[in-house]
């Protein structure tokens, strides 16, 4: 790589280097609490240009760009006013940081909208969309950009919903995970139940090996002690779909699909189920083999072992796994 070909404003993206959170403490001033990676910013850093990050009203809901000692540093500084806080105020700041020579303005609206929205705290791994919005008090859509924003950038990464009853089967890429040494680290760390006591790397490969279609995350569990190996069941799901050692799709078929093909006049059957709004409305228009279980659970608010339940009963309903 030619490193002369990188300079401040040469108009080339870079990579996001550090995401970290800074406030302002009412006794100790301005701290950083949270960074990831951890003293990517040091101390004498943050120090030095605190007063542009943590700072006065004039510049408050703006965005700000400080570049310093070969890094950038964009953010946009927010103080929310209530009683509850010590000095009547709470400042903070959620910056990304990138090489000195990178071109920032691409980030600058998912800087804002993360401290606008506040939804950065929620987003755990754990919860899904709806509960993000639910948590901040903000309207889905506006999670929904946010996250679609963060993805689209690298900062994180989406995956389906955990739950017991998923089934999910190996890919090709699993055999990456056979042969590379760091990735491997990675996985330990990120599937195990405590940070002290990593699981055994043979016991990882054998479960995810054991994924099939066919085999739920259940099964899984009550085949293969899980607590003994140290190995935490959903962070194992999580961290393969991430690296896309496997895959979760099952959709749901029915034979009616093909009459409506047919027949456009055709009505599909009414009355299967009570909807969010207390009208009855069919689940056929969804049985056509585009729409995931996790896709008609969230659009008609239904849980899964309800769903499971009515396509049991449905003879007409079947259940492919792709």
């Amino acid at each position: 790589m030619d490193k002369n070909a990188f300079f401040e404003g040469c108009g080339k993206e870079g990579p996001i280097r550090c995401i970290f959170f800074c406030e302002f403490h009412p006794t100790t001033g301005p701290k950083i609490s949270v960074q990831v990676p951890a003293d990517f910013i040091s101390k004498d850093t943050f120090e030095a240009v605190s007063v542009y990050l943590i700072t006065k009203a004039q510049l408050l809901r703006s965005t700000l760009t400080v570049t310093f000692s070969g890094i950038k540093i964009l953010g946009y500084p927010v103080r929310i006013e209530n009683k509850k806080y010590p000095r009547n105020a709470y400042h903070f700041n959620i910056c990304f940081v990138c090489d000195a020579w990178a071109r920032t303005a691409q980030y600058e609206t998912v800087v804002k909208k993360l401290s606008e929205f506040l939804i950065l705290p929620y987003i755990d791994s754990m919860n899904h969309v709806a509960k993000i919005a639910a948590l901040a008090d903000v309207e889905n859509n506006l999670v929904r950009t946010c996250l679609q924003n963060l993805v689209y950038y690298g900062v994180i990464s989406m995956v389906p919903i955990f739950q017991y009853s998923n089934c999910y089967a190996v890919t090709s890429k699993l055999k990456k995970l056979a042969h590379d040494k760091k990735l491997q680290d990675d996985c330990l760390r990120a599937v195990s139940r405590s940070s002290w006591q990593l699981p055994n790397f043979r016991d990882i490969f054998r479960l995810y090996c054991s994924m099939n279609h066919g085999t739920t995350v259940k099964d899984l569990c009550l085949r293969f002690n899980l607590q003994a190996m140290k190995v935490d069941e959903r962070k194992l799901v999580q961290f393969g779909l991430v690296e896309k050692n496997h895959q979760k799709d099952p959709q749901v078929e029915n034979r009616w699909n093909r009459l409506k093909q047919l027949f456009p006049s055709f009505q599909y059957p009414t009355i299967v189920m009570e909807g969010l709004t207390g009208e009855a409305v069919s689940l056929y228009p969804y049985f056509t083999g585009g729409f995931n279980v996790d896709e008609i659970c969230c659009r008609l608010g239904m849980s899964t072992l309800h769903l499971e339940t009515l396509v049991e009963k449905d003879h007409n309903v079947t259940v492919v796994y792709r």
